[in-house]
């Protein structure tokens, strides 16, 4: 099995649909190639295509300044849609702004740079953490801080290049799917950490996009309020170490649906760790519903860290090739809180072929106290 989960293709071509947009014009039908249009074209119309800026789109050149020209403008212009079009983008850390939307084409790549001075800084921001034991440094693909109405959608792909930070693994401690595994890759001497972190941020939604190879985890969101994340597919080997797929942390007014992920590590977490934060805020108000999730640990965990985790409900979950459906695990000190003054429920979770519906874990606890 390679280190990478490879590329899915999109669908056909896809039109922005915006007034004046790049891609099609009243009357004209398709416009020339992206490359011929300028910065000055794009300017205040609500959509800016990437290769405008000077993105090349080939998979050797790094695009990192171009794209993120292109989001600048956007904010600038009072907000409207940063285009990718089909192509391989390769870059560094990307920060979208107020009213950015990030959409990917069918065919569009943002590609993961290999090399670390195309990133942020392990200090960039303070709520950034760095975890050295486990060689992942600070570094993001894609960064939203403290920002509103923010989006990254299409039928496109982030893809980060998990392989170019992880050794080969013999042909025999491979993993033969998604149930059992042996073993890790072995880490290299650094690697990104999550592949795209929203901090603080309201009203975000991440729709339709591939996550693929991620070094870690490749979608994160902390203390963040009214969350949409409709329709992704998140791969990865299962020989990826530490790689959770949807990490909720904090947040509130959440929901995740529609959702393929077949990943190395947990699915989906939920948990309520305010340690970053200013101060304690509870996950709640949280609803998973109709996603096919397969991994060789658990596919629903809820709770790590000190904090609460609240008035949540899954549903319609099925379960496949997979080692554990939900894990409840207690904090790894003090008392849990589990569910606190609200509830968490999961009225139809379908597991087929795992070798374990519900563990409850209390790592270094004594006694778990709160209820579900």
């Amino acid at each position: 099995m390679s280190r990478d989960a490879g590329h899915l293709p999109g669908s056909g071509p896809e039109e922005c649909g915006s007034v004046g947009c790049c891609h099609r014009k009243r009357g004209q039908g398709h416009a020339p190639r992206h490359k011929e249009l300028t910065p000055r074209d794009l300017t205040g119309r609500g959509c800016y295509d990437v290769q405008a800026f000077g993105a090349r789109g080939d998979g050797m050149a790094r695009d990192t300044v171009a794209i993120q020209a292109a989001i600048d403008a956007c904010t600038a212009g009072g907000g409207g849609r940063v285009l990718v079009p089909p192509g391989c983008c390769v870059t560094g850390t990307l920060r979208l702004r107020n009213h950015n939307g990030l959409q990917l084409l069918p065919g569009a790549v943002l590609k993961g740079s290999p090399n670390r001075e195309d990133y942020n800084a392990d200090d960039a921001f303070p709520e950034n953490e760095v975890f050295s034991r486990e060689n992942f440094t600070g570094a993001h693909l894609v960064i939203a801080r403290e920002v509103g109405e923010v989006s990254i959608s299409g039928r496109g792909a982030i893809d980060g290049s998990s392989s170019r930070f992880v050794a080969d693994l013999p042909p025999d401690r491979l993993a033969n799917g998604y149930r059992h595994k042996s073993c890790n890759f072995p880490i290299g001497r650094w690697r990104p950490g999550q592949m795209v972190f929203f901090f603080s941020c309201r009203r975000v939604s991440v729709i339709d996009v591939q996550l693929l190879n991620a070094p870690d985890w490749p979608l994160f969101c902390l203390g963040c309020d009214d969350i949409s994340i409709r329709g992704l597919t998140i791969v990865n080997p299962p020989q990826t170490a530490n790689g959770d797929g949807i990490d909720i942390d904090c947040c509130r007014d959440v929901t995740i649906s529609d959702c393929r992920i077949v990943w190395g590590d947990d699915c989906i977490i939920l948990r309520g760790s305010p340690r970053l934060l200013a101060g304690p805020r509870p996950c709640e108000s949280v609803t998973v519903s109709n996603c096919v999730l397969s991994t060789p640990c658990n596919t629903i965990r809820v709770s790590v860290g000190d904090g609460e985790v609240r008035n949540c409900v899954l549903s319609n979950i099925v379960v496949s090739d997979t080692r554990t459906a939900i894990s409840m695990v207690c904090p790894y000190a003090g008392p849990a809180r589990w569910g606190g003054s609200g509830e968490t429920r999961w009225p139809s979770v379908t597991p087929a072929g795992c070798r374990s519906g519900t563990r409850f874990c209390r790592r270094r606890v004594r006694a778990a106290r709160g209820r579900v």
